[in-house]
């Protein structure tokens, strides 16, 4: 999505479903999450990741936090 890169970070392991959003024409190191000072491009985001996901077909991938 041009400048901007989203993520989910710990999602086993501290059931955590939060965006952090980078800037990467200025956070090129990815070190300052910005999803606070733009919540429409996180949601814009997590939108994406919801609908552009399939669930896995390996057990070792699968997680009950993603509903599968």
């Amino acid at each position: 999505m041009g400048k901007w890169k989203g993520i989910r970070k710990n999602i086993q392991k501290e059931k955590n479903l939060d965006i952090a959003l980078y800037n990467l024409e200025v956070d090129k190191g990815e070190t300052h999450d910005v999803a606070g000072e733009y919540p429409d491009v996180a949601d814009k985001i997590r939108n994406i990741m919801q609908s552009a996901r399939t669930e896995s077909t390996h057990d070792a991938f699968k997680m009950e936090i993603l509903n599968n």
